[in-house]
């Protein structure tokens, strides 16, 4: 299920024309059928960095907390820090 092993297969293509989106290819995949087209689509480009959590929330049209969940049930981790990073934070508080 998710996350998927990442081949070219399993990405969501998305063609422009003067840089606005024309064409949107979504592979078929059970998480479609058991999340819906929107909800899949918004998890799945919030895990390629496309969208942001919250407006990964509003195109699947539910709560940001929903989503954590759902995220979380996936296994998407909803925050990735690398470790200089998570370092720096720690340090500062």
């Amino acid at each position: 299920m998710y996350p998927t092993n990442g081949s070219s297969q399993e990405k969501v293509l998305s063609l422009r024309y003067h840089g606005r989106p024309v064409f949107l290819a979504v592979p078929f995949s059970e998480e479609i059928v058991e999340l819906g087209l929107k909800p899949a689509l918004a998890i799945k480009l919030y895990q390629e960095g496309v969208l942001t959590l919250e407006k990964a929330a509003r195109f699947a049209g539910i709560s940001i907390e929903t989503l954590i969940e759902r995220l979380g049930s996936l296994g998407i981790p909803v925050v990735s820090y690398s470790p200089e990073d998570l370092n720096q934070e720690l340090k500062q508080r």
